[in-house]
């Protein structure tokens, strides 16, 4: 069996060549597998996997990327097409781009051949998969707020997922914190209502009462995700605003009057940095108890320094 799977959206297509492969493995636990790329291909070794025969006749399972991308890499390919025809190995491809010419070619030489295409998100699509992929993780995003994760990801799907996976741990870590929670509510109050002074001074205070970074960093987090939810809606009375948010009344009228001294802008671009700080953070290259006390002293989000600069 052949599977040609190509298109645009790379984290799809690699998804279902993972999933085909699990899928092959399941049904016969000792398959042997071979992996090439257009780096390491050899038509020797290529034609080898798909010839041999292990001891006990284990399933074989060839996955090629991107060998069609190259004259090369195409002449072994049509070459060896007799070979394929026959062989009973499954042979998984994944290119990232298919002429015309080529998809017509495999369908004539090739009976056993699955084509499937896989053609980049588009922004809907994209925001979409988000809110799909947060729901999985029982996380719950609005648009707005799968918009401004897929920008701070850089619409990178991978660190989508990286950022959803941080953000479940946040929220089993929020669901912990009991202790410190008066103070950091006065803190949040004096963020939101735009007193650096204090924010700056119960910043410090707070942690000399022995909460850490991620109690501060997770409480902030929340606190400007539930201003964004709200911006959204601010059209609305604030019953209906609950009707369709969820959220408590008093976390409204918190966030209403945070509204009125921040544009949307400003809270969609320091929601973005938060996410953007907690994934540098976490990957050594940025300092977040640094980053949150440059942004008590000023309320606004500086621009990332990487500790290697």
């Amino acid at each position: 069996m052949i599977h040609l799977i190509c298109g645009q959206n790379a984290f799809t297509a690699q998804e279902r060549v993972r999933e085909l492969q699990k899928q092959y493995a399941a049904s016969r636990p000792n398959s042997s597998i071979s992996s090439f790329t257009e780096e390491n291909f050899s038509a020797d070794a290529f034609e080898h996997a798909l010839r041999s025969t292990g001891l006990f006749g284990e399933q074989r399972i060839v996955i090629a990327k991107n060998i069609l991308s190259s004259a090369e890499g195409r002449r072994v390919f049509w070459a060896l097409a007799p070979l394929l025809q026959k062989s009973d190995a499954v042979l998984i491809v994944q290119e990232s781009s298919l002429t015309t010419d080529v998809k017509k070619k495999a369908e004539k030489l090739l009976t056993k051949t699955e084509l499937e295409e896989y053609p980049d998100f588009t922004k809907q699509k994209l925001v979409s998969w988000t809110q799909t992929q947060a729901k999985e993780r029982r996380l719950t995003l609005t648009k707005e707020e799968a918009g401004a994760l897929i920008r701070a990801c850089g619409e990178n799907p991978w660190a989508i997922i990286h950022a959803l996976e941080l953000r479940t741990l946040g929220m089993q870590h929020a669901s912990t914190l009991k202790k410190n929670e008066k103070s950091i509510f006065k803190l949040l109050d004096a963020v939101t209502e735009k007193r650096p002074h204090e924010a700056f001074m119960l910043y410090h205070e707070i942690l000399a009462e022995g909460a850490s970074i991620g109690d501060i960093f997770w409480k902030l987090y929340w606190q400007y995700k539930n201003i964004l939810v709200v911006s959204a809606y601010k059209h609305l009375s604030p019953s209906a605003i609950a009707e369709k948010t969820k959220l408590h009344p008093f976390v409204i009228k918190k966030a209403g009057w945070a509204l009125e001294r921040f544009t949307k802008q400003e809270i969609e671009s320091t929601f973005e940095w938060l996410i953007t700080l907690w994934q540098d953070d976490k990957i050594k290259t940025r300092d977040l108890p640094g980053e949150l006390e440059l942004f008590m002293l000023t309320l606004r989000p500086h621009i990332l320094r990487s500790r290697f600069l």
